[in-house]
């Protein structure tokens, strides 16, 4: 409603706004921003390889709504994701990209509710450290990291978009 009044200066969208929200919260299908399912469902049909990545958090920070993988509509967007055959990966949330504890936690919990391999993904706004993000996918057996983007600009970090191998600067290999 807020953007209905401030952005778009249109106050007759108000009461179409309003109820759109209240129906999304009644039945999460009503919610014209659930479009997950839809996107996924256009990239599997034209036969693009696909890989999906899902937060594993129910604790909302500034930067991370949180939601429950093991609750409609999320859960059964993985079902439909694993049972395509496409790749299931895992979207670390802002905490997990500076907490081993919770980067470890975040990784368990996907590999338990979605019981499918886990073999990469992408880090939540591109929070990727140089120092110690691939140390830890390693230790965890994830096998690529496609976080190599800016969170402030477009580009590619290390301007390429096709795949290299990863440098541990820790361990200098």
């Amino acid at each position: 409603m807020a953007g209905d009044i401030l952005l778009r200066k249109n106050l007759t969208r108000i009461p179409s706004t309003f109820a759109t929200g209240a129906m999304s919260l009644v039945n999460w299908k009503s919610d014209p921003y659930q479009t997950q399912s839809d996107r996924f469902l256009q990239e599997y049909g034209k036969g693009v390889p696909t890989a999906f990545y899902f937060m594993c958090t129910t604790e909302p920070t500034a930067l991370d709504r949180g939601y429950d993988l093991e609750k409609s509509p999320n859960k059964d967007l993985l079902e439909l994701v694993k049972r395509s055959g496409a790749e299931i990966g895992w979207h670390p949330s802002s905490r997990a990209s500076n907490d081993p504890v919770v980067f470890n936690r975040e990784i368990t919990s996907l590999k338990k509710i979605a019981k499918s391999p886990i073999r990469g993904g992408r880090h939540h706004y591109l929070l990727w450290n140089p120092i110690g993000s691939w140390d830890q996918w390693e230790k965890v057996g994830l096998e690529y990291d496609s976080t190599m983007g800016w969170n402030d600009t477009a580009g590619f970090r290390c301007s390429t978009s096709y795949p290299f191998r990863c440098y541990s600067l820790k361990e200098d290999r």
